[in-house]
């Protein structure tokens, strides 16, 4: 079982903070960036703020994950690409930022896990 789900949902996505979004940027812009994903960031974790979604997101990632490393490839949709959490986690290439996507439009009720389709 995972334990403490919203602080590993939280490193997984601030590790690929780089990987998704500061690598073509120069490094004089990186730190205005960064607290940009960060603040989001926070924002969908605290508005989410819901253990059985972060366990979906952890069960997502990790399945993908693992099929990436045997190359059984798969592929997500749905309103997943609303929210940078799925992004940072390689679960969507959807840049939520990039489209100005609300988040809001993929988690219906406050507080409810979504369905992620694979």
């Amino acid at each position: 079982m995972i334990q403490n789900n919203k602080q590993e949902l939280y490193q997984i996505c601030r590790s690929n903070i780089y990987k998704y979004y500061l690598s073509e940027i120069p490094k004089w812009k990186q730190d205005d960036k960064r607290n940009e994903i960060l603040d989001r960031l926070s924002e969908e974790l605290n508005y989410v703020d819901c253990d059985e979604m972060f366990s979906l997101y952890l069960a997502v990632y990790f399945t993908l994950r693992d099929c990436h490393l045997t190359e059984t490839y798969l592929s997500t949709r749905g309103a997943i690409g609303n929210s940078i959490i799925p992004y940072l986690l390689g679960i969507t290439g959807i840049d939520p930022i990039q489209y100005g996507l609300d988040y809001h439009f993929f988690y219906k009720k406050k507080k409810t896990p979504q369905d992620i389709y694979l």
